[in-house]
């Protein structure tokens, strides 16, 4: 039995992976997660944009943040 979608969704997915991947910057993220780890890999993509999730515990928040 052939699943709705199922064919659609694995198409999608493969083309999602290989332009990550094949991105300039996939490929730096995916050597830094194998060096660093993952949170590093995160960190260093979330840099450029002052991510919250990367600032100091006692970092300022945004008003109205529920965290």
């Amino acid at each position: 039995m052939v699943v709705r979608g199922i064919l659609a969704g694995r198409a999608n997915g493969a083309e999602g992976f290989d332009m990550a991947v094949g991105s300039p910057g996939g490929a730096e993220f995916g050597r830094i997660a194998r060096e660093k780890g993952l949170k590093a890999a995160l960190d260093w993509r979330d840099s450029p944009f002052g991510d919250y999730g990367s600032a100091p515990a006692d970092a300022s928040k945004p008003a109205g943040a529920a965290w």
